[in-house]
């Protein structure tokens, strides 16, 4: 195997992806862009029958409203963030069918899980569109995203595969963290304002302050949010103290508008994070830089409808070793990422069939580095270092005829991997009989540049028998490829453990992933009155991957050696799904259900490190009221999950269920001053928290009280 330079390697691989165009020769457009945008507030309708069918589409923060879209895709709303205010973005995500994380409490990032795929880049993670690829591997997630939940302003979630932007590399699904905006401050039709929030809470919250002013005018819009966080460890609902739980956190985002002309319009923007924390032996700091540029550039007519993004990501994590035996020794953890997409939008008719298509391409590459100082330089194994990007061109068009809509979707991805190390430990020697055997990698220096390309479409079928409700079904592949350190890890266990030892396998083939499912839109406004709204979402889903990578281990000769492999057994996730809201203005009710079983091969005796699974059945619902002309909002959240799984080298132990109460309300003084209260874990409940990373020790926040200002210029 030779290895070549990354860059160099990339252009080949556009190259080479770009030759593939002819697949993609009939244009398409993303399903949340398949329909006319009607502004917001107008409910959904179709043209008569006979007439092309032109859909209209409620918009939620700037995208389709979910319960319009025949796909699994999901929205927590600004104003549901807002009710909640999350002390981690875990308490935003949990609230979604599906949609589910991985829990180490002493580390305030966060891994997303859709459907039971995690990890690796299985679920794509951005922050305002920008990938978010950083990973780190140890006794917890791989794949780790950090990302302060006070400039959160909603979240756009997509179950599945993606066919459009953001479905590269991904088999599990997109998550999209969108950060505040100049509109959130802004008041009374000015077009400048300034907004203070300060927050105290107990149990460990202490203080948190954001700071957000922001101006604009015809054409240009400048905004800015400083966020500081400074809190301490929580106490459990036994009263017990949870140590290495607080954090001591800066964050801050900057945004620049111009409106070029009538039809071109650019958006820059920058978040920053700024974090530190401990977790288990080690002290952290991790740093996050995250850069975007969007162009969008809309003309007259149907035919153009042009927009190009481009991000730039750095993650920064050090830790630094403060047990004795390896007291001292710190190492570094980088990963630079860049990326973007270009795509368009036509909208024609072809007789009495309605065309809309997206087409269009996208692309990332990751640097990955880790080095070590100290008496310990064991640690960067685990997590090598490398190269890897992914190329990808798609199309998907939507033909709408009367009552139905035909979606066909196909997207071309290719990826590069280059990296080197050593391999210490030769293939062979005492392994234990039954299971897997060590990759046939020689030991001794080695490099890796291995490539592969995919063709992954999808189809859809859509059916309105009335206006406001449409019936779906949908089937579509995926495709994932390896990541650096399932196919570059080597080396020692962390600490001088000389008996636990990491094998390389540039063997691996990429993940493939085949699905179906079946689902219902309900989207009805005016039921008892002209201003209430009845939503309601529910699908049921299939899922098998092939050649899914795992953790894997065998006896050695020179211990126990590590390794990923490739599953031998097909992997199948099947469940249901259902989210519902109800707004009568003086009342207001939200739920949501999973019912899901998986069947995803598991790391092998003594296996890879912990391993939290995902709960099956999770249950969450809100009912709240609005009162003196909707001025006060009181409501009550009830969070019900399910008995789950964890495995711990080889031994598999249930986690009880638990139900978790909250509390909130909110009242707006004036115009420009609100007061709000939280109160999370009204029963002051001792659990375990699902998919946690260390069920013995860790157990989440007692009960926990949040008051807050928020002033407004």
């Amino acid at each position: 195997m030779s290895t070549t330079s990354g860059p160099r390697n990339f252009a080949r691989s556009l190259s080479m992806t770009t030759a593939m165009m002819a697949l993609l020769a009939s244009p398409a457009i993303a399903q949340e862009e398949s329909r006319k945008t009607a502004p917001p507030g107008e409910a959904g309708a179709t043209a008569a029958d006979g007439d092309t069918l032109q859909t209209i589409v409620v918009t939620v923060d700037g995208v389709p409203d979910p319960y319009q879209v025949p796909d699994s895709v999901s929205q927590v709303a600004p104003e549901q963030v807002k009710q909640q205010r999350p002390s981690r973005p875990d308490a935003i995500l949990r609230t979604v069918p599906g949609v589910f994380t991985q829990s180490a409490v002493e580390t305030p990032g966060v891994s997303v899980n859709i459907r039971s795929m995690q990890d690796f880049g299985r679920v794509n993670v951005m922050i305002d569109g920008a990938r978010q690829n950083f990973q780190y591997s140890g006794h917890g997630p791989n794949g780790t995203v950090f990302i302060d939940p006070a400039l959160i302003r909603s979240v756009d979630i997509a179950k599945g595969t993606v066919a459009t932007e953001g479905g590269a590399g991904a088999i599990g699904g997109a998550v999209n963290f969108r950060t505040l905006e100049l509109e959130d401050i802004l008041t009374g039709g000015k077009n400048y304002g300034a907004e203070a929030t300060v927050i105290h809470g107990g149990n460990g919250y202490d203080w948190s302050e954001v700071f957000s002013t922001g101006i604009r005018d015809d054409r240009f819009s400048v905004f800015g949010t400083l966020s500081l966080r400074d809190s301490g460890n929580y106490k459990d609902g036994a009263g017990f103290e949870v140590e290495q739980t607080g954090q001591d956190l800066m964050s801050g985002l900057a945004k620049f508008g111009v409106q070029l002309d009538p039809d071109q319009r650019l958006d820059l923007g920058a978040v920053y994070y700024d974090n530190e924390f401990a977790k288990a032996s080690a002290d952290y700091h991790a740093k996050v830089l995250t850069t975007t540029a969007k162009y969008h550039y809309d003309p007259a007519g149907e035919l153009i409808d042009l927009r190009l993004n481009a991000f730039y990501n750095r993650t920064d994590l050090g830790q630094e070793f403060n047990k004795d035996f390896i007291k001292g020794s710190t190492v570094d953890f980088t990963d630079d990422g860049i990326g973007g997409d270009i795509s368009n939008v036509s909208r024609f008719a072809l007789g009495d069939i309605g065309i809309t298509a997206k087409y269009g391409a996208e692309g990332f590459y990751d640097w990955v580095k880790a080095e070590a100082e100290g008496p310990d330089q064991t640690a960067p194994g685990l997590t090598p270092k490398g190269e890897r990007g992914v190329f990808g061109l798609f199309s998907e068009t939507t033909a709408s005829w009367k009552r139905f809509e035909l979606i066909a979707a196909a997207r071309v991805d290719h990826y590069t991997l280059t990296g080197e190390g050593v391999n210490d430990v030769a293939p062979g020697g005492p392994g234990i009989p039954g299971f897997p055997s060590l990759p046939g990698l020689p030991a001794g220096p080695f490099e890796v540049d291995t490539s592969a390309t995919a063709v992954s479409p999808k189809f859809t079928a859509a059916y309105r028998p009335l206006d406001w409700l449409q019936l779906y079904g949908l089937y579509g592949w995926g495709f994932r490829p390896p990541a650096i350190t399932e196919t570059l890890m080597s080396g020692v266990h962390p600490g001088g453990i000389n008996f636990v030892r990491f094998t390389p396998n540039p063997f691996l083939d990429p993940e493939r992933s085949e699905g179906w499912e079946l689902g219902v839109n309900l989207a009805y406004d005016g039921l008892f009155n002209d201003r209430d709204k009845l939503r309601l979402k529910v699908n049921y889903f299939a899922n098998d991957i092939e050649d899914y990578i795992v953790g894997a281990a065998n006896r050695c000769s020179r211990g126990i050696c590590f390794f990923y492999r490739n599953a031998d057994e097909m992997s199948h996730v099947e469940g249901f799904e259902i989210e519902g809201s109800y707004d009568l203005g003086l009342v207001f009710a939200s739920f949501g259900y999973q019912d899901i079983e998986t069947d995803v091969a598991l790391a092998n005796f003594p296996g890879l490190g912990y391993l939290p699974i995902a709960p099956e059945r999770v249950f969450n619902a809100t009912l709240g009221f609005r009162l003196f002309d909707e001025r006060l909002t009181l409501g009550l959240r009830r969070h019900q999950v399910y008995e789950s799984q964890f495995l711990n080298n080889g031994a598999q132990s249930d986690l009880p269920g638990y139900t978790l109460y909250d509390a909130y309300a909110s009242f707006a003084v004036s115009e420009n001053l609100d007061v709000f209260l939280n109160l999370e874990n009204l029963k002051d409940l001792d659990y375990i928290p699902a998919m946690t990373t260390d069920p013995d020790r860790i157990h989440g926040p007692g009960f926990t009280a949040k008051f807050g200002v928020s002033a407004r210029l």
